[in-house]
């Protein structure tokens, strides 16, 4: 298991790119893109509970069925999201991740498998994900 830091996730030409920090008040007047409601609820749950603290609520504008879909958009322009600190590692710099403050409980990225042996597949798969935690 490892702990990711959540982020604002913009494009790098959002007026707030030049900020290294970003309160949660500035980030919640959006808009926002995310994942989709009935596939990730999760998400909202989430969000819900970062926005918790402030009077002004994230506003969706577009959604998403992929995470993908979801960096297409910021990197248009349409709007901004939340996302871990692996986007930086996963999308480069066709986006830029702000710190927020106060900043939201870190979340846990785990590995799950039945238990007993791993299939070579799966042994190699922990094997190659330890390591690039190891690597950070």
């Amino acid at each position: 298991m490892t702990w990711q830091r959540i982020r604002l996730v913009v494009s790098p030409n959002h007026p707030l790119a030049h900020r290294r920090v970003v309160s949660l008040s500035d980030a919640a007047r959006g808009p926002f893109v995310g994942l989709t409601h009935e596939e990730y609820p999760e998400f909202y749950e989430y969000l819900s509970a970062i926005f918790r603290s402030v009077k002004e609520k994230p506003r969706i504008a577009e959604e998403h069925d992929h995470t993908s879909g979801v960096i297409s958009s910021i990197e248009a322009g349409v709007g901004v999201s939340i996302g871990s600190e692996e986007y930086g590692y996963s999308f480069g710099n066709r986006v830029k991740l702000l710190r927020l403050t106060p900043e939201p409980k870190p979340i846990a990225l785990c590995i799950a498998a039945r238990k007993g042996r791993l299939s070579p597949a799966a042994e190699k798969f922990w094997q190659c994900a330890k390591e690039a935690v190891v690597s950070k």
